[in-house]
């Protein structure tokens, strides 16, 4: 499996125990290379190992540099599938993380995906953000940029079913989605995904036996069962 950080803030990178400002291989140093160039680059050298089977192309801010010289470059939409393309035979599953806002990044992550997860918090206005989302989704199938692109679903995340608020949200975004989009499963909000992160592991190594390491789990056999089936 290999996971891309395409967020400046590089919180997925840090999480995993790197430190984003030290490094000099980035996500970010392959889209230079590719658009001085023309030409693919040496994608592999950018990717770090966590362990045997889960890789990572990190990210850090140098890569907020890239919403200025984006707009510059030919067919910008695809950039980041050239720059993956050398290595996406290498990996049964690719996980794009993308930055919270509908940048020219995220663009480019639609463009080159099969399909998207989209994670969201219970909280107030989270259906503007994800009816903003479905409108961009939309919009890279209706121009051709990516046709075929689907959403796998939601998962909703940071859950606390206590505060009344909290099951209001929720019961909204089921109404809104109304059957047209999955969703996926619940992740309840637990100190233990913060401390994986804090330790730079990921939680599935920290404390697999988690409340919420079980509950991602579940998620990932559900998305797993339905790339079998299709």
């Amino acid at each position: 499996m290999l996971l891309v950080d395409l967020d400046p803030q590089a919180s997925l990178t840090a999480s995993l125990g790197y430190r984003p400002a030290e490094l000099t291989e980035t996500i970010y140093t392959l889209i230079g290379q590719f658009m001085e160039r023309e030409e693919a680059p040496d994608t592999g050298r950018a990717i770090l190992s966590i362990d045997p089977w889960l890789k990572l192309i990190p990210s850090n801010i140098n890569l907020a540099a890239a919403e200025v010289t984006l707009p510059n470059q030919v067919r910008r939409e695809y950039v980041l599938g050239e720059v993956l393309g050398p290595v996406l035979g290498d990996f049964d599953w690719v996980f794009l993380d993308c930055p919270p806002s509908l940048s020219l990044l995220t663009i480019n992550a639609l463009t080159c995906a099969d399909s998207c997860v989209v994670p969201v918090a219970p909280e107030p206005l989270v259906t503007v953000g994800v009816g903003l989302l479905f409108q961009t989704v939309a919009r890279v199938r209706r121009t051709k940029l990516n046709p075929s692109l689907e959403i796998e679903g939601v998962v909703i995340t940071k859950v606390d079913p206590r505060p009344t608020l909290t099951r209001g949200v929720i019961e909204d975004l089921r109404a809104t989605l109304d059957g047209r989009v999955p969703i996926l499963g619940q992740v309840r909000n637990s100190i233990r995904i913060q401390e994986a992160s804090a330790t730079g592991q990921p939680l599935s190594r920290y404390r697999p036996a988690a409340d919420a390491a079980a509950a991602y789990r579940e998620i990932a056999e559900v998305i797993h069962a339905a790339h079998r089936k299709g």
